[in-house]
């Protein structure tokens, strides 16, 4: 059985997990998410200017470009760019999600998330698809 209580890859993707006893956990993840909710905190907490869409996308652009290649095939998967991409995507989020808590009225959050989510999501779904065909 693959356990997939904190990763959402699928067997076939083992290499892409950092295993931790029997537990598989994204390898993109672990360095994304803790480090994305650190860096937000702080930013609160600091009572940080919010970062402008140019800061944020800088931020973003390299980790989505990253994944979109590794995801339609473009590109090998790497864990060693992974880690330093999703470091990246990690201050990115965290800049994104502090503009979007102070004014979720303000169209840039919204703007680069969908900017960079979809092609992203795509990728994704290509990727998926290629594995199963039945994915859809």
């Amino acid at each position: 059985m693959w356990p997939l209580l904190l990763s959402h890859h699928s067997h076939e993707d083992a290499d892409r997990c950092v295993r931790v006893g029997k537990v598989h956990l994204c390898r993109r993840c672990t360095a994304l998410w803790p480090l994305c909710f650190l860096v937000l905190v702080y930013l609160i907490a600091e009572r940080k200017p919010l970062a402008s869409g140019e800061h944020i996308a800088a931020w973003l652009v390299i980790p989505v470009a990253e994944f979109i290649a590794v995801h339609m095939g473009w590109s090998a998967y790497k864990a060693w760019r992974v880690w330093i991409c999703s470091t990246l995507a990690g201050i990115g989020a965290a800049l994104l999600f502090h503009r979007y808590m102070v004014d979720p009225s303000d169209p840039v959050p919204w703007i680069l998330a969908l900017g960079f989510g979809l092609p992203a999501a795509a990728a994704a779904v290509y990727h998926e698809m290629g594995k199963n065909p039945k994915v859809l």
